[in-house]
Parts: structure tokens; sequence; C-alpha cells
């Protein structure tokens, strides 16, 4: 197990979070209280997180990985392991099936990393995002696997559906999620995001484990509402789509 303050011996950037008034003032009125604060919360679930995790080893793009991996369950953070999906989406890109270099990609529900790290490694400009909670562990597998690659891979904070100001000045050649189907409560901002992230020349590319048939068929039902499907196929245990908005007539 690595030590705790790993993250300060790596270097490792931290997304710039900002509090307001209100929340500053929270904050004071709980120290000044003797309480745990949130910061202190997270750091506790962190350490306990660590306890359970472990560096599992992965080949590709002619790199050996080591991918930080927390024991979860489905009902807990699912941000934590390398599934199905994230594996098959790595072997896809890593057979040459897309020319990634300097190609600009935003991942969303990044998770441990493992496929903007890939796709990183294979001459992309990755930005990789997700949920502030699962950000630590992220950045550093992002930062132990991706040295050296053409472009420094990013990673930021996004929760779909808020705050898409920060990206929208940004254009990109792919946006890519693996396994971000899976909460069906969660597809309107899913769709949402994409819309409002991507261009008419953005590939979205999206690979998830075929769990449900139903979900997934009323969620691709919901995307066709604003943008075409241009292909689809199975690989490996996967299924992997490609989408484009459809264009203003």
């Amino acid at each position: 197990m690595l030590s705790d303050d790993l993250g300060d011996k790596l270097g490792i950037w931290k997304p710039e979070l900002t509090t307001t008034k209100a929340e500053e003032s929270t904050l004071e009125t709980t120290k000044a209280a003797g309480k745990p604060t949130a910061d202190d919360k997270n750091a506790t679930k962190q350490r306990k997180m660590r306890d359970r995790s472990e560096l599992v080893p992965y080949t590709f793009a002619g790199r050996s990985l080591r991918i930080r991996e927390i024991q979860v369950s489905m009902e807990e953070e699912v941000g934590y392991k390398v599934w199905h999906a994230g594996e098959a989406f790595c072997e896809y890109l890593d057979g040459g099936n897309l020319d990634l270099v300097d190609k600009t990609i935003l991942e969303l529900g990044a998770g441990t990393g493992i496929v903007g790290i890939v796709a990183s490694l294979m001459g992309a400009d990755v930005t990789l995002t997700d949920l502030r909670e699962v950000l630590w562990n992220l950045e550093e597998n992002v930062r132990r696997n991706t040295e050296g690659c053409r472009h420094t891979p990013k990673v930021q904070e996004l929760t779909w559906g808020k705050g898409l100001d920060r990206f929208s000045d940004k254009s990109y050649d792919f946006i890519i999620g693996t396994d971000i189907i899976y909460f069906e409560e969660l597809h309107r901002d899913l769709i949402f995001t994409i819309k409002q992230l991507s261009r008419p020349h953005t590939r979205v590319l999206l690979c998830h484990y075929p769990r449900w048939p139903s979900r997934d068929k009323r969620f691709l039902e919901l995307l066709q509402k604003d943008f075409d499907i241009v292909n689809q196929c199975k690989f490996l245990t996967a299924r992997l789509f490609e989408a484009k908005r459809i264009s203003k007539r």
C-alpha cells in the first residue's frame, strides 16, 4: 500500500475548486465547533479506500500500466474499478482502429482513467473528467502512467449538466465514455452534456457492457433525438457505438 502523502511526493496537481462565502462561513463554524469538516471526512474515506486498493497491471499501447483499483460493489462508487467495457475499449484503441495522434478528446466519467490514459499514450490530447470524489485516484493513475506522452493529459471535475461553460469554448474531435449509461436517472443530463460540448464534426464514442437491453434501448432512443447513430458493433464483451450531432436543416 502506498503512503497517504503519495500525492505530495509525486507532485500531483489538484483541480482548482472554489467556495462561496456561505460555504466558507459554514466551514469556519464547523471548525470552531470542533466537528469534522467535509475535507476531513473525505480524507478519512480516502485512507479507508487506500487500505482496500491495489495497483493492477495492464499492458496497452506498448506500455506496462499500473492502475489503482479499489474493490467496490455495483451499489458503491463505480468509478474506482476498471470494468469489462473499459478493457474492451482499450483493446479497441490499441488495435489501431482510430487515428488519435493530435486529436482532442474529452472523456466523460473517466473513473480510473485507463481509457483516457491509453488514448493519451497513442498521441491524443486528452481531458479526463469525473466527479470530485474520484479525482484523487484518477489524478494519481494519470500521473503514474503518462510520462513522456505527446500531450500532457488534463484532469478536471465535471458533473453532467452543470458548469459546462468551462468547457464550451473548446472543440473536441472525440467525446468518449465507457460504461456511463449504467444509471438511467442520469441519461438526460449525460445527453445534454454531450450535446452542449460537441460540435458537428465531433465523433461521440460510447462503449458499454450490455447488462440490460431495455435500458440501453431507451438511452439510444433518447440520444437519437439529437444525434445520428452512424456505427455500432460488438467488440469483445462490450458494445461500442458512434454518434454524431444531427445537422440542422
